[in-house]
């Protein structure tokens, strides 16, 4: 074999094998290619299920009818006062074809009602009443309440996760002291007495700033 002719084999064979190598690369990454797109559709379903898992989490609700429970009114937001062994809450008071019974900003009434239940959901709804229909709204003074409830003194004890609302006697008066949103409400005797600011109440071992303005 003459030496230009072994030259043209071998410039044949490297042109050949350099093609077959190129087509490899392009094949591997078009494999990658499509590896990455089906890798982010898989990534994409698990991530979609998972955010309908928690938009869709449990809700179940029942009702009740001729339901009877204490409820409280502070400024425009109605609770019923609940207690559960050694709790005692404030649960938010929701309508549902019912008007709120009339009561006065620091009036506390005993209510029956046909009602809804509504626990869990993504508002993380606790047992939560709705009025479907109020049967009947009766008054009842602070020491009816306190009597009932078994509330504590605010004079041996501080608002808490146990104690949304106390009672406190002073002078012939009866004081409720309330746990309403990043403040405490004072009411004497049914009416507003006196707001103070979460942060200046709590971790005391009884209501300081209240039971000193007295």
């Amino acid at each position: 074999m003459c030496k230009n002719t072994l030259i043209k084999m071998i410039a044949v064979i490297s042109l050949a094998v350099g093609i077959l190598t190129g087509c490899g690369k392009e094949d591997l990454k078009a494999e990658r290619t499509i590896g990455a797109q089906e890798a982010a559709e898989t990534t994409e379903e698990p991530r979609s299920g998972a955010i309908e898992t928690i938009m869709d989490d449990a809700m179940s609700t029942s009702s009740e009818d001729d339901k009877e429970f204490i409820i409280i009114r502070i400024k425009d937001d109605y609770y019923d006062i609940r207690r559960r062994n050694e709790y005692l809450r404030l649960h938010n008071l929701y309508t549902d074809g019912a008007d709120y019974p009339e009561i006065e900003d620091g009036t506390c009434a005993r209510v029956v009602a046909d009602v809804n239940i509504v626990n869990g959901g993504i508002a993380g709804y606790q047992n939560d009443y709705f009025l479907k229909d109020v049967k009947s709204c009766v008054p009842l003074t602070y020491d009816e309440v306190a009597q009932e409830l078994e509330l504590n003194d605010a004079g041996d004890t501080n608002i808490d996760m146990y104690n949304h609302v106390l009672i406190y006697h002073h002078k012939g008066s009866s004081y409720l002291i309330c746990v309403y949103q990043d403040k405490v409400e004072a009411y004497k005797d049914g009416k507003f007495y006196a707001e103070y600011v979460d942060e200046d109440i709590e971790w005391l071992d009884t209501p300081e700033p209240f039971l000193n303005s007295l």
